[in-house]
């Protein structure tokens, strides 16, 4: 085992130890305590979010009881796994692992993944999941086995189990799998539509609650939040930005939006795949949220799935070295 992957495990052990341990001592916060009451109660879905964090809670509460540290160990294990998803990411796709590294380092610096890391939320399976078909993505891209293509269905599935957002990747999907000439066959295959329909599967219980409750979660999530937006509303999209700057911090929040303006150049002047991947399964992410907080407000957390690729974009971008900006993010990385 070289140095470098000693460094990597030794890492991710300690920082998924010390929140084990931190988890003990923070009392639940009352968005917590709404998933446990969910959890105390199952059902194939609930009013305002999928029922994933509840079936989170409901597991590991029946293991261990009614503790707090059962009731967020869901968060701790998703977060692990996330981290070691979004190394074999940035390996695959660059086989570096000085970048794949920096990648968990730096999402790990963020205010935003630490408290998701430790407070159990429909968000913390969501960027689970939403990690994990971008990396059969990746799989797909390095192999061509049609395997993944049914993976990531399967993830996509319990994507939206976790949180409706999880759809928002799927046009990402298709504009890279479209406008990569490597991967623009498989559109004429019967693979993505199955996986499509395979995530659909998964996704019944959700519409099933939905159809015995006259479709009460769908309408709220959908036409009763269009119906309370405003007129345009500048202050909305102000409101946004300074809470991103929160959650990131302003140096990671530049950081983050440069390695993805970085990506999206590589991917049109280049057609590089490696970046329109990364490019065009955040895009969506971005637009939908900057273009709502026009006109109503957007939660901080919303953003957060874009993030998951354009860190490792940001990296790739300033070990590049390939503009001043990325010298000097790199000087001070």
């Amino acid at each position: 085992m070289t140095k470098n992957k000693k460094n990597i495990i030794l890492f991710i052990s300690l920082i998924t130890l010390f929140r084990l341990i931190y988890i003990n001592f923070v009392p639940l916060v009352p968005q917590e305590a709404y998933y446990w009451k969910y959890a105390k109660n199952l059902a194939l879905s609930y009013f305002d979010h999928p029922p994933m964090a509840a079936w989170t809670i409901a597991l590991f509460t029946a293991i261990g009881g009614d503790h707090v540290f059962f009731i967020r160990l869901g968060s701790v294990l998703y977060a692990l796994g996330m981290l070691i998803l979004l190394y074999r990411i940035g390996l695959e796709l660059f086989g570096d692992r000085k970048i794949a590294f920096l990648t968990i380092i730096a999402i790990n610096c963020t205010v935003l993944f630490s408290i998701g890391a430790t407070i159990i939320t429909p968000d913390v399976p969501l960027l689970f999941f939403w990690t994990l078909i971008v990396y059969f993505l990746v799989k797909l891209k390095n192999t061509g086995l049609t395997k993944y293509w049914y993976f990531a269905g399967i993830a996509l599935g319990f994507g939206l189990l976790s949180k409706y957002t999880a759809l928002i990747i799927v046009p990402g999907i298709f504009f890279y799998i479209l406008l990569d000439k490597k991967q623009r066959h498989w559109l004429g295959t019967i693979h993505p539509y199955l996986s499509v329909l395979i995530a659909g599967i998964i996704f019944l219980p959700v519409i099933i609650w939905n159809y015995q409750h006259d479709w009460a979660s769908f309408m709220f999530q959908s036409a009763s939040r269009f119906s309370k937006m405003k007129h345009f509303r500048l202050d909305y999209l102000v409101q946004l930005i300074g809470s991103q700057l929160g959650m990131l911090t302003p140096y990671l929040f530049f950081f983050i939006i440069g390695g993805w303006i970085f990506a999206g150049k590589k991917a049109f002047k280049e057609k590089d795949g490696k970046f329109g991947l990364l490019f065009w399964v955040s895009l969506f992410v971005y637009s939908v949220f900057t273009f709502s907080s026009l006109r109503s407000l957007v939660k901080p957390n919303w953003m957060a799935p874009a993030y998951v690729t354009s860190i490792i974009a940001a990296i790739v971008w300033v070990q590049s070295g390939g503009t001043k900006t990325a010298l000097w993010f790199k000087k001070y990385v």
